[in-house]
C-alpha cells in the first residue's frame, strides 16, 4: 500500500470535500461557491462524517438524481460537473473514491439562440455594399 494511501481510504466525506473545495483546482472564487453548494447537498445527504470509501456508485447516482433529477438540463449538467469534477480530484490526489456512475451522464440542452439574432422566421435585410 502507497504512503498515506491507507489515512486516505479512511476519509470522511467532509474532510475531502473541504480538502478539494480549498485546493487550487478551485481558485476562481465564483466556481468554489457554486461547487460548494453542490457538493454541501450532496456531502449532507449521504452524511459528512462517513467515510468516502464506503460509498458506492450507485448510492452516489441515487444521491444525484434526488437531488436534481427534475432539473433543467443545463442545471443537471452545471450539478453533475461539480460531483464530477471533485470525483476526478478525489482519483488524482489517491483519495478511495466512487467513479462517476454511468447513469449520470451529461443530458442535451436546447440550442442556445444569439440574443441579437433576428426572431425564428424573421429575415434580415441583405446588406449593401
Amino acid at each position: 500500500m502507497l504512503a498515506g494511501t491507507k489515512q486516505r481510504s479512511e476519509t470522511t466525506i467532509g474532510s475531502a470535500v473541504d480538502a478539494f473545495l480549498s485546493s487550487p483546482r478551485l481558485a476562481n472564487s465564483n466556481t468554489a461557491r457554486a461547487y460548494a453548494a453542490v457538493l454541501d447537498r450532496v456531502t449532507s445527504d449521504l452524511g459528512s462524517d462517513r467515510v468516502l470509501a464506503e460509498v458506492s456508485g450507485d448510492e452516489l447516482a441515487e444521491v444525484v438524481e434526488q437531488a436534481w433529477g427534475r432539473a433543467a438540463p443545463a442545471t443537471w449538467n452545471r450539478n453533475r460537473a461539480a460531483v464530477s469534477s471533485f470525483l476526478s480530484w478525489c482519483a488524482k490526489n489517491r483519495y478511495l473514491a466512487p467513479g462517476l456512475p454511468p447513469s449520470l451522464e451529461r443530458r442535451a440542452e436546447p440550442p442556445r439562440r444569439d440574443p441579437g439574432a433576428a426572431p425564428f422566421g424573421h429575415r434580415t435585410p441583405a446588406c449593401s455594399s
